[in-house]
């Protein structure tokens, strides 16, 4: 058989909604939020009904903030450029994964 639909997994695309003049509004973010929930298919209710699938809202960030916070909080002075990352890992393997980030993309982590 070269078919089974039960061991097919969907994935519709995405959705966008924004803000065309760049400005942050509290009002994209609630449409954002009711657009997610609308598609429960895609509203982070993987395809088994019991896991997530990953689905969810993407933000430009305010360096500004970020810089003014850690520099504040942690006493560190961010670069120009920076990035902000959130890792998920299998249990036990936080240490592997943050050594290896550190030595292979010459990051800087903090917590």
């Amino acid at each position: 058989m070269l078919f089974n639909k039960n061991l097919e997994k969907d994935n519709c695309g995405y959705g966008l909604i924004c803000n065309r003049n760049g400005k942050p509004s509290r009002k994209v973010v609630e449409k954002s939020i009711d657009a997610l929930s609308s598609m429960a298919h895609r509203g982070g209710v993987g395809f088994d009904g019991k896991t997530g699938d990953g689905s969810g809202l993407l933000f430009d960030i305010n360096k500004d903030f970020y810089k003014k916070t850690i520099k504040s909080e942690l006493s560190i002075a961010l670069p120009e450029e920076f990035a902000i990352g959130c890792f998920f890992s299998k249990k036990g393997l936080k240490d592997k994964l943050q050594s290896d980030l550190k030595r292979f993309l010459n990051l800087k982590i903090l917590k």
